[in-house]
């Protein structure tokens, strides 16, 4: 018989202690990179805020909670809510370069860490309320017992926890040390968390959505596919101003 760990079911209202921590952590990491990193004015932290934050954010929680009356089998569409903030923080991104007049590497640099933050640490709530639509399969081997039912699964909530922790560490301490400002963070986090969650959902107790994947596997390919978009969009974009910059050392 392998352990397993018997979790304490905790209230919503702690749930939603851990979600404002989690605000708070993003915010303040973003805010730190931006001004202390990157050295950018207020005005220009306050254009990119104000461009990158009010609508993913709208998405994550107002949009989020009035889909939990929307179900699709039996999981609420608004426990996705994430990705709807990722998809829409792509786009947002490169409005606010091009009204900040910043470039997207250093937007990039300074919102991706908080994402894979925010990733990691919202599982905490996850795993202290057992959400029901995160929960893994059974298995006879090592897991965790939620206090509702007296069976073991698959911990993904901690693995995922876990990953996007150590994710989070990499990157901040890559932007941090990087003396070039580059895609870097945004290529791996952007490709990783879809990719993560796509492999993690087949350990994962959800009813199936469309052609035999569930609701959160189908939004990580639609991420997947934003995000492609995005780096053809941004690899064009370089290439053209580096024509430029040459051009303009010719003359």
């Amino acid at each position: 018989m392998f352990p397993y760990f018997n979790l304490f079911g905790l209230t919503l209202p702690t749930y939603y202690l851990i979600e404002a921590i989690d605000l708070i952590g993003f915010f303040g990491i973003a805010v730190s990179l931006l001004i202390f990193k990157f050295k950018l004015s207020f005005p220009k932290v306050l254009i990119i805020l104000g461009c990158c934050i009010p609508l993913p954010f709208f998405n994550l929680f107002v949009v989020g909670y009035l889909e939990e009356f929307i179900r699709v089998g039996s999981a609420p569409i608004g426990a996705q809510d994430y990705f709807g903030f990722l998809m829409m923080l792509v786009p947002m991104v490169l409005i606010s370069a091009k009204l900040s007049k910043v470039s997207e590497k250093i937007i990039f640099s300074s919102l991706v860490p908080p994402c894979a933050f925010a990733a990691s640490f919202i599982k905490v709530g996850c795993l202290s309320t057992g959400c029901s639509y995160c929960r893994g399969l059974e298995t006879d081997g090592f897991g965790i017992r939620y206090p509702f039912e007296n069976v073991t699964r698959i911990p993904v909530e901690i693995y995922e926890l876990v990953f996007f922790g150590l994710l989070f560490i990499g990157l901040l301490v890559f932007v941090i040390r990087s003396k070039k400002h580059t895609f870097a963070p945004f290529f791996i986090f952007f490709f990783a968390f879809p990719i993560y969650r796509f492999i993690q959902d087949f350990f994962r107790y959800m009813p199936e959505y469309f052609l035999g994947l569930n609701y959160s596997q189908v939004n990580a390919i639609v991420l997947l596919v934003l995000v492609l978009l995005a780096t053809l969009y941004l690899g064009w974009k370089e290439r053209i101003e580096s024509e430029e910059a040459a051009t303009q050392e010719t003359r």
